[in-house]
């Protein structure tokens, strides 16, 4: 099991009529989770990111962290940053339920040759209101070079948030990750998260356990 605590700042820098949103967000943490898996080997994590958002649902954004593959000891890999660069498009589908389609680079700069990781991945979600306080989604996610191994890799998975006033927000996720065709083996997990928004920062504690 994983667990992490994190603070988050997130500072809107533009939002003007038609024109696109533009915002800043640097997040300080324990751990950095992916999916059920530690990125950093249970190690702090510091990250940053910009993005944008068109009234239309466009919208994309830069994020990037830093990273650990490697125990002490172990080959080094010379990865230690990974940035990601995305572009998708949002749109409600009715009053409840919307879907939202993504294109994600996961790029780690600096990888010694022979121990790639890039690769791109699309992501779509379907996502249902069942009020003003209470969201629910499914995830598809499906990379043919999953991990930069040349094989392909499929995520699905089922998220929740409630939120309450004042600031509050409690989040649990639960997924799998095929892997099998790349790595010859799969896992699950299941995560829960409780938020604490204020004026530009919200706290996150979060757990997560994977098993497969």
């Amino acid at each position: 099991s994983l667990a992490a605590l994190a603070a988050c700042w997130s500072v809107p820098l533009l939002a003007d009529g038609g024109r696109p949103s533009i915002s800043a967000n640097v997040a300080l943490g324990t751990d950095n989770v992916f999916r059920g898996v530690s990125q950093t080997l249970g190690g702090a994590a510091a990250q940053a990111s910009v993005g944008f958002e068109f009234p239309s649902g466009l919208y994309g954004y830069v994020w990037g962290s830093n990273v650990d593959f490697v125990p002490d000891g172990g080959v080094d890999d010379g990865a230690s940053i990974e940035i990601d660069s995305a572009l998708g498009f949002a749109t409600g589908l009715s009053d409840r339920w919307s879907f939202d389609g993504l294109l994600v680079h996961y790029a780690f700069p600096g990888t010694l040759d022979g121990a790639g990781y890039d690769y791109a991945e699309v992501i779509a979600s379907l996502r249902f209101d069942s009020s003003h306080a209470a969201t629910h989604a499914a995830t598809v996610a499906f990379s043919d070079d999953v991990f930069g191994s040349g094989r392909a890799g499929l995520y699905y998975g089922l998220q929740s948030e409630i939120r309450w006033d004042p600031g509050y927000a409690l989040a649990a996720e639960l997924g799998h990750y095929d892997l099998d065709d790349a790595y010859g083996a799969s896992y699950s997990h299941a995560g829960l998260s409780l938020c604490r928004s204020f004026d530009i920062l919200s706290i996150t504690l979060a757990g997560t356990a994977a098993s497969g």
